[in-house]
């Protein structure tokens, strides 16, 4: 899935061809988009900090669903499409489901603004980035820090993790791809010196 700055969204398979016809947006451009694992739903977040919900088979396209304060830079859907998270430049991480209920607190950090997050696949455990390098892991159930650990102190561009929760990986502005488990821990060797910045846009 693509958004673009002429206000669409489309749809390709690998061999780059469209699979349905070009969602065209009204307003506020596409500021980050994620797609559920059955490829069913799309979650799109606009630099007006609007959330959408899109099906590309039906085309089916809700209104806004939740706002934020500023645009939102990251979106992030779990495998199932039940579990969404939104993080914008208010500095607010909100997780809901795909009616818009809130499925828990806001959760945001005073000391720290985040940039970017990903969901396992159940939905549970919520990675965030930093722009101060500190990666934090959150447990949807308790509401509450799992988990705090630094980086560095350079700027992270991206963020994922893996189905069962269990490893996560970070994209930093230095060009370093880190591998961790949940308890913060380092469990390779850093992949160095790649020829382009890792960003999660």
């Amino acid at each position: 899935i693509s958004a673009s700055d002429d206000l669409t969204v489309r749809v390709w398979n690998y061999l780059e061809q469209l699979l349905t016809q070009p969602l065209h947006l009204k307003k506020a451009g596409i500021s980050s988009l994620a797609i559920a694992g059955d490829g069913n739903t799309t979650v799109m977040g606009n630099e007006d900090g609007s959330v959408y919900l899109w099906n590309p088979q039906d085309q089916a396209f809700s209104p806004a669903i939740q706002k934020h304060k500023g645009k939102v830079y990251s979106m992030a859907i779990s495998a199932d499409g039940q579990t969404v998270v939104s993080v914008a430049t208010d500095g607010i991480m909100k997780v809901w489901n795909r009616k818009g209920q809130s499925l828990t607190q806001i959760f945001q950090t005073q000391a720290e603004e985040l940039m970017y997050a990903a969901v396992s696949a159940d939905g549970q455990s919520i990675i965030s980035g930093s722009e101060r390098g500190t990666l934090i892991l959150w447990n949807r159930q308790d509401k509450s820090f799992k988990q705090i650990f630094k980086v560095q102190t350079d700027e992270i561009r991206s963020v994922a993790i893996s189905g069962d929760g269990q490893t996560i990986v970070s994209g930093q502005k230095n060009c370093t791809l880190r591998l961790w488990n949940q308890q913060g821990k380092e469990i390779s060797q850093p992949l160095q010196e790649l020829r382009f910045i890792v960003t999660g846009k």
